[in-house]
């Protein structure tokens, strides 16, 4: 099968996409999933309770370690030439930002988060030389605007949002739930 059609990628990366949702959300869902939330909260308390913290954080190293070499994977297939330069600090930031400001400790999160941070950057990207004229910046500070700009939006949504986009509105849902059924008397 070739890759070479934007359709064929699209198509991997989703498929690469919901078999991983599943697959951690089956993990997740699981006692050894259980276990990892214990182990995060509370490594003592997990010990105590005879969790084996070291063979379960070692599982969960694997977990994520399988998961980016199948990110990775479709990544090479979409990019037909790999440099140096995936391993830059801007492409952890963007991963990063995305995954805090879809709200961390979620699956969909990350993922809504990703997509969203991925669009802005190629948004600021592509008005960055209308910024540049618009200005007078110099080019290596035009190329550097959309990533300052993505760090403003990182540290409003940290201080604003500390659950992230996602996790807050679960959150307070889940709260406003509450308060419905109490005044329900339910």
């Amino acid at each position: 099968m070739r890759f070479v059609y934007p359709l064929n990628l699209y198509l991997l990366s989703l498929g690469a996409l919901y078999l991983s949702y599943l697959a951690i959300k089956r993990l997740s869902q699981s006692p050894l999933g259980a276990s990892f939330t214990a182990i995060r909260e509370n490594p003592l308390r997990a010990s105590v309770l005879g969790y084996n913290v070291l063979a379960h954080q070692l599982a969960a190293f694997f977990a994520s370690g399988f998961f980016a070499g199948v990110a990775g994977g479709v990544y090479v297939a979409a990019v037909p030439t790999v440099m140096t330069d995936v391993f830059a600090s801007d492409k952890t930031f963007i991963a990063l930002t995305g995954a805090v400001i879809g709200g961390l400790g979620t699956l969909v999160g990350p993922a809504i988060g990703g997509v969203a941070v991925g669009l802005l950057r190629d948004y600021l990207s592509s008005i960055s030389p209308a910024l540049l004229r618009a200005t007078g910046l110099s080019l290596q500070q035009a190329q550097l605007l959309p990533s300052f700009i993505l760090g403003f939006i990182y540290i409003a949504v940290v201080l604003a949002l500390p659950y992230g986009v996602w996790g807050t509105w679960l959150l307070r849902g889940w709260k406003l739930k509450r308060r419905l059924e109490a005044l329900l008397g339910a």
